[in-house]
């Protein structure tokens, strides 16, 4: 479990079980795709932010990964709002 740590390899698992989520609720659930797609891609930013800080990436690698999370936030909140 170490190893999956230090190589980042927890977070692509979670991203690809995220990506396996998200297709069933659109497909199955009849989920709005957009909504869905925009809060996943935030928390796929952050966790892209999170495999950086593990793999001991520069710092401006996870700042850029921060910065990307941002919009897809505001979106969400905008869709929130919205409902």
């Amino acid at each position: 479990m170490e190893e999956w740590l230090a190589s980042g390899l927890i977070v692509e698992v979670i991203l690809g079980i995220i990506a396996i989520e998200a297709a069933v609720l659109v497909y199955w659930a009849k989920h709005d795709a957009l909504r869905l797609g925009v809060s996943l891609a935030a928390g796929a930013c952050l966790l892209m932010a999170l495999r950086q800080a593990l793999v001991d990436a520069s710092s401006a690698s996870i700042l850029i990964w921060l910065g990307l999370a941002l919009p897809f936030h505001l979106a969400d909140l905008w869709f929130r709002q919205k409902k």
